[in-house]
């Protein structure tokens, strides 16, 4: 199976002079748990901020959700894949890096996103809320 089957392509976007809070809200309004942040011309890379560093870098340290800009919490040194990977081998990477989403991109455009919910429905693990 491939990263192709799997990811989602449904991807969110905030500019880096985001503030923190505006960013959770975005998450939030679209129920959304990582977004990807603006890449810096067209040489530039993508970044991601996600709920775990919002929680972390943010609310856990006591700063101010409406001062800190996305730019200061965000992952901007991403590992990507492309939507040819292999599915496996995608997630013991995931697993090596200690994350649960990575870009995927193709000929430098950005596709889509997998993350390891993406890899356990499509392996067909899934979890029921009672």
């Amino acid at each position: 199976m491939k990263v192709k089957d799997a990811m989602s392509t449904r991807v969110m976007y905030v500019k880096k002079d985001a503030t923190a809070g505006q960013a959770m809200r975005l998450m939030a309004e679209n129920n959304m748990r990582r977004l990807m942040v603006d890449k810096d011309g067209p040489d530039g890379t993508y970044g991601a901020v996600t709920v775990r560093d919002m929680i972390q870098k943010v609310i856990s340290a006591g700063r101010d959700p409406g001062s800190v800009k996305v730019a200061d919490v965000m992952n901007s040194s991403l590992f990507a894949v492309k939507s040819t990977d292999d599915l496996l081998a995608v997630a013991k990477i995931m697993d090596e890096k200690n994350v649960a989403g990575l870009p995927v991109i193709d000929d430098g455009k950005l596709v889509g996103v997998i993350t390891m919910w993406d890899i356990l429905i499509a392996k067909g693990v899934h979890c029921k809320v009672s």
